[in-house]
């Protein structure tokens, strides 16, 4: 009754399949085994029934009980929980990350095999990711990671000749907003120890190439192909894009207080502002909220917390869990999960958490306890979410290579690929979330997979590379 990983019907991104069409092609697999035509399958009486389970995990180990073949966290996770489990989703993107630096952008665990197809966006926004993770950490396997996959972002570096002040990347004869911005977002993540004059000057292009892309009024074009043709702006605007290029400037402005990044975040800002109040109800884009946020630690725009509870109070809204979801809790590890699929998908729910996280600091830096809290509560539960979806040693024991699946973040709960992006996305929510889980739940002790090969660089206050020197003399030590 299992499909190619549940979920998936082949090896392209648009393989996928849910809800009513996923419930009949089991059907119609369960009919084929049973060498019944489909006049008799549709006569027949068909039962449903649940199940309990509990699994050996390992030879002669204590039986685990399980849910949906997945074995639960505890609701409360520690600081130290959440880092846990980033930098185990993080291992899983430099596992998979190759010597030029491409990263195994699509894996289905039941056969052990990659899918076909690259996104350079999504690779570029594990850039980001890698280097974040080794920035909280200290592993100095992510940083070296990232140093590859950023190699390999910078064959496809393009300086047009009209303009000698921009780049944007040109991955097989396609220019993207979105690749420009992740592009530039990696490299204001980028650590101190690889931040070469080139890449501090390539960074700069990045952000001139995103004020390239963008009009007068805030909105952008699409690609570099628009640019140069000159034509209208396409409306409606690019889905993510635009969301994408407004956090970018916020980052560039965090790296570097040029005005030119703040000036044209601030276009940003009007433009989707002015968007959202036309239509309130409409989904959020998590990258404005994040860049929202972050906008007002330096504007003070009276305007900006207003429209953010608005944007959050949607994502609630749409959590499964949450109080302000009136429809009741269907399945236990439904528990946290974006409600736009159905069973939830963990990309939209760790993308919508990358944003609550956001506005959980904005509700800190105003003093706003009750928004706060609220925010608290729907990013435990999406990060409760997420790890209920990481495979580890416990849960990958059907897998045809539980080594090779090691941390990676599932599609969904009946989807059994691992994404790049599935992996950053949370990563990225968790790392950001640090403060939050310890204010909540306590600071908490590494387990078993983690304990003496992490720091929590953060807390510790110390740079990224001395956290690797510790690390690298503890490891030194143990093998004497």
């Amino acid at each position: 009754m299992i499909f190619n990983g549940w979920g998936m019907k082949g090896f392209n991104d648009n393989d996928r399949v849910m809800g009513k069409k996923l419930t009949r092609l089991c059907l119609d697999k369960v009919r084929r085994e049973a060498k019944m035509t489909k006049e008799e399958f549709n006569e027949a009486p068909l039962s449903y029934f649940t199940t309990h389970a509990m699994v050996e995990v390992e030879p002669n180990g204590k039986a685990v009980e399980t849910y949906r073949a997945m074995i639960l966290p505890p609701r409360k996770l520690t600081r130290k929980d959440a880092l846990e489990a980033a930098w185990l989703a993080a291992g899983h993107l430099a596992m998979h990350t190759d010597p030029e630096g491409q990263m195994g952008y699509h894996y289905r665990p039941i056969p052990d095999k990659f899918t076909n197809g690259y996104n350079i966006v999504r690779h570029a926004g594990s850039v980001w990711g890698l280097f974040g993770a080794y920035k909280a950490t200290g592993d100095v396997t992510l940083l070296e990671a990232g140093r590859r996959a950023l190699d390999y972002l910078s064959h496809s570096i393009v300086v047009p000749p009209e303009n000698k002040d921009i780049a944007f990347l040109d991955y097989k004869g396609r220019a993207y907003l979105g690749t420009n911005a992740l592009a530039a977002m990696s490299l204001c993540e980028i650590p101190q120890e690889l931040l070469t004059p080139e890449w501090k000057a390539k960074r700069e292009m990045f952000g001139n190439g995103l004020m390239a892309f963008q009009v007068p009024d805030g909105r952008f074009y699409k690609s570099w192909d628009e640019v140069k043709a000159g034509g209208p702006v396409p409306d409606p605007q690019p889905r993510y894009f635009p969301g994408e290029a407004f956090l970018a400037y916020m980052k560039l402005y965090e790296q570097d207080k040029q005005d030119k990044w703040l000036k044209a975040a601030k276009l940003c800002a009007d433009w989707q502002i002015d968007d959202y109040n036309k239509n309130p109800k409409q989904q959020p884009d998590a990258w404005v909220v994040q860049a929202l946020c972050k906008l007002y630690r330096y504007t003070k725009d009276e305007r900006i917390p207003d429209v953010v509870w608005k944007m959050v109070n949607w994502h609630f809204r749409h959590q499964w869990g949450m109080p302000e979801k009136t429809t009741k809790l269907p399945y236990e590890d439904y528990f946290g999960g974006a409600d736009n699929a159905t069973p939830p998908r963990s990309t939209p729910t760790s993308a919508r958490n990358e944003a609550n996280v956001e506005a959980w600091h904005l509700a800190m830096l105003l003093g706003n306890k009750e928004m706060a809290d609220k925010l608290s509560e729907s990013v435990q539960a999406a990060i409760w979410h997420n790890i209920a979806d990481q495979f580890r040693p416990s849960n990958s024991y059907w897998t045809r290579r539980p080594d090779r699946v090691l941390g990676g973040i599932r599609g969904s709960l009946i989807a059994n690929d691992i994404r790049i992006d599935y992996n950053q996305h949370f990563l990225s929510s968790a790392i950001n979330a640090l403060e939050l889980f310890e204010q909540a739940n306590g600071d908490g002790e590494f387990g078993p997979l983690s304990n003496g090969k992490i720091l929590d660089v953060l807390k510790l206050g110390i740079a990224p590379d001395e956290a690797a020197k510790r690390l690298t003399g503890a490891a030194a030590a143990e093998a004497q």
